[in-house]
């Protein structure tokens, strides 16, 4: 078991545990941390030998303390929205954007940290002033050509005494030009509230045929 980033085991690794039962339990972990750990079977088949499997990993697990509990009286709450008029300000009839995944580094590390929220606000706890923060928001998979953010922040730190300082990533509303909409009226019926036949097509995505939608 290693903290997240260090290299992986090579086959002459020698482990770190070995378990004779189908669970092990650790201690020593560092709080606020991220380790990842690999398993591999050892077998005796033959008295004397020893099979070994490749490794299979990296399985990854976090500890938790008042960063991660939500504890911690400070924080940081990110917050994507769609900005309607294009003036960079959250307002107030402006609503959160839930398509994306805040991507955050700690002290210039290497690693990159998620975070998902099916609110649209994504609170980031540390009691420790001392750590700074890189913030971006990504757009998740296949809305790119609709959505885009170009805000960021660097070296954010979290004072004691800050309360929740909010952050805001901007996106602008970008025009759909590859919509095209045909509106039909029935003429084969003789009722007077005649039906409307209402056709589109994503013009960008070839594969996708004209759909058809009846108003009466």
């Amino acid at each position: 078991m290693t903290v997240t980033g260090a290299p992986s085991p090579s086959a002459t690794t020698i482990p770190t545990y070995i378990a004779q039962t189908g669970s092990y339990n650790t201690s020593g972990l560092l709080a606020n941390t991220c380790y990842s750990f690999y398993v591999r079977t050892i077998c005796g088949a033959v008295p004397g030998e020893t099979n070994i499997s490749d490794w299979i990993g990296p399985f990854q697990f976090c500890t938790f303390d008042c960063e991660n509990s939500g504890l911690c009286p400070d924080s940081l709450d990110l917050r994507a929205f769609l900005d309607s008029n294009s003036n960079g300000v959250k307002d107030s009839n402006e609503v959160i954007f839930t398509n994306g995944v805040y991507q955050y580094q700690i002290n210039d590390a290497v690693n990159t940290i998620i975070g998902y929220s099916n609110t649209g606000s994504f609170k980031i706890f540390d009691s420790n002033p001392a750590n700074f923060y890189d913030l971006n928001f990504s757009i998740n998979q296949g809305l790119e050509p609709f959505f885009s953010s170009t805000t960021s922040y660097s070296n954010i730190n979290i004072p004691i005494g800050s309360g929740s300082q909010i952050y805001y990533f901007q996106l602008p509303l970008q025009p759909y030009q590859d919509l095209e909409v045909q509106l039909i009226p029935n003429a084969l019926l003789l009722d007077l509230d005649l039906p409307i036949q209402i056709s589109f097509a994503i013009k960008t995505m070839a594969q996708k045929p004209w759909r058809n939608h009846q108003l009466c």
